[in-house]
């Protein structure tokens, strides 16, 4: 409450005095739509089988300066094997523009037996200070692996495997398609839906090597991010309308814990359609102001890869998203939001409102000819550089059902 009352005087004196006219404007000027470029930074023939990056199903995970790949589905479907493929992302970066790293087992004294991850499609992915760490998946069957709620750990200093088991057997079942945070300051890991495990929500603690059950999303995410203690999950939309359901995990002991926000899906009140295969991702833009950016996907019902002539009937998205979300407390953005949300007149803070980002040509891209843009497509590797504002995509389904091989790097203005 003290927070409004200050935000309303501090309007009032902007709006009231002529001094500060310039601040009046930008308090008033709206926090989206955002501009972003797309620049292509590699790309490898589809039938390049020597380097094995043309892939669907995949993850792309950032960690230092590198993009790590792992895992999925090659062009004609079947299971890429469990190396990690690393791409430079920096200029600044000392290690080789490319290098693929065979699956080491690590030794597991105990049982006496060689431990290493069995490809995979699926599977979720996340950064842990230099760990890359990887749980679930599905097999050549498109069955979830039952490996007992373990986690995987790649060291990218040693390039070596570790296995963490759980303390207990309690904790989530054999699942693929979901997604895992990792929150480095409390040193925990965060799992969320799945196939045939609708919004459940695990939490696991590295510490005590355990998992616990947190009270699950109203219903399954098509996507899902982890921001500032704020689990954010996306909904299967029904063609008018959708909804983001958010959780803060502070509050996760509450007998309602998820708020479920509603937003419209038509020309008026644009928004986002559900795209299975998309990417939901944390944006900053300086200032305290956050998003999520969701990426394109498929068309809601092309789950699978499907071949290129039933490509026709589950057709691809091309355009990319922004939801405002919480701004970092006491930052510029939170100031900002405080006053717009007490002006007279029809002023808010944009908070929960999408927008469509417009994509401008990069500029070193205007004097020359080719692609572009990514175009349609759904299932590829995706991840936010951390603390700036770019994302990193790679591979995925076109909507012609056929694999990409390529990556591109997404900058906003």
């Amino acid at each position: 409450m003290a927070e409004a009352v200050a935000g309303a005087v501090v309007a009032e004196q902007i709006v009231s005095t002529g001094v500060e006219v310039g601040a009046a404007a930008a308090v008033a000027r709206p926090t989206q739509p955002l501009k972003a470029t797309l620049q292509k930074i590699a790309t490898i023939a589809a039938q390049d089988t020597s380097l094995a990056l043309a892939r669907s199903h995949h993850t792309l995970t950032v960690i230092g300066k590198r993009a790590h790949l792992l895992g999925g589905k090659n062009p004609d479907g079947q299971l890429c094997a469990a190396d990690v493929h690393s791409l430079s992302l920096s200029p600044e970066d000392p290690g080789p523009p490319y290098a693929c790293y065979p699956s080491l087992p690590a030794e597991d004294g105990s049982a006496g037996e060689t431990l290493a991850p069995s490809p995979r499609w699926g599977h979720a992915a996340a950064r842990r200070d230099r760990f890359l760490v990887v749980h679930g998946g599905a097999n050549a069957g498109g069955r979830s692996i039952a490996e007992d709620a373990c986690l995987w750990l790649w060291d990218t200093e040693t390039y070596g495997w570790t296995q963490i088991k759980p303390s207990s057997k309690d904790g989530p079942q054999a699942v693929h398609g979901h997604y895992i945070f990792v929150d480095e300051r409390a040193d925990v890991l965060y799992l969320h839906g799945g196939t045939n495990a609708s919004g459940a929500t695990w939490k696991f603690d590295f510490k005590a090597s355990s998992w616990s059950i947190l009270p699950p999303s109203p219903e399954q995410p098509a996507a899902a991010a982890f921001v500032d203690g704020v689990l954010y999950s996306i909904g299967m939309e029904t063609g008018v309308h959708g909804y983001v359901h958010f959780m803060r995990i502070e509050e996760a002991d509450k007998e309602a814990p998820w708020t479920n926000i509603y937003f419209p899906i038509n020309p008026i009140a644009p928004g986002p359609t559900a795209r299975p295969g998309g990417v939901l991702l944390p944006m900053g833009t300086g200032f305290g102001r956050k998003y999520l950016v969701y990426l394109p996907g498929r068309h809601k019902d092309a789950t699978t890869q499907v071949p290129a002539a039933e490509a026709a009937r589950e057709p691809a998205h091309s355009d990319i998203w922004t939801l405002q979300i919480f701004p970092e407390p006491y930052s510029a953005a939170n100031l900002k939001d405080v006053v717009r949300d007490n002006l007279p007149g029809s002023f808010d803070s944009g908070l929960f409102d999408w927008a469509e980002v417009e994509v401008v040509p990069a500029e070193e891209e205007t004097a020359c000819q080719g692609k572009a843009h990514p175009g349609p497509r759904g299932f590829f590797g995706a991840d936010a550089f951390p603390a700036e504002t770019s994302a990193v995509l790679w591979g995925g389904l076109n909507e012609k059902g056929e694999t990409e091989s390529d990556g591109w790097v997404l900058r906003f203005k």
